[in-house]
């Protein structure tokens, strides 16, 4: 029962925050996220119960989407208690990523200067 909770909490590292609104994510392409990243057929219902029993319940609905509110932290907090290991989430991966890439950059622009 914990894959899919696992598979919905991966996928939520990695989506787009809602313009101009943040920490505020789109249901449907969460769902679309996990049906592609998995190779599964899951509803937008599906999701959002599994988001329920996860903890994640504020939800809204703007221009005939439904969004869901999940700060990074409580996504984190999530994966902890589901016991999800931190450095498994895409988050963590992508901030890995981000610090290797800063000494090349300053690589690259030192050869530039030369």
């Amino acid at each position: 029962m914990h894959a899919q909770e696992e598979q919905v909490l991966l996928c939520s590292f990695n989506l787009k925050e809602e313009e101009g609104q943040p920490d505020w994510f789109s249901l449907k392409d969460l769902a679309d996220k996990v049906n592609e990243s998995y190779n599964r057929k899951v509803s937008s219902s599906f999701v959002s119960n599994i988001l329920t029993r996860l903890g994640i319940t504020r939800r809204k609905r703007v221009k005939g989407y439904t969004l869901f509110y999940c700060p990074k932290d409580l996504l984190e907090e999530s994966a902890k208690r589901i016991g999800l290991p931190l450095d498994a989430t895409c988050s963590t991966q992508s901030t890995n990523s981000t610090q290797q890439q800063e000494p090349a950059k300053e690589w690259l622009e030192g050869e530039q200067n030369k």
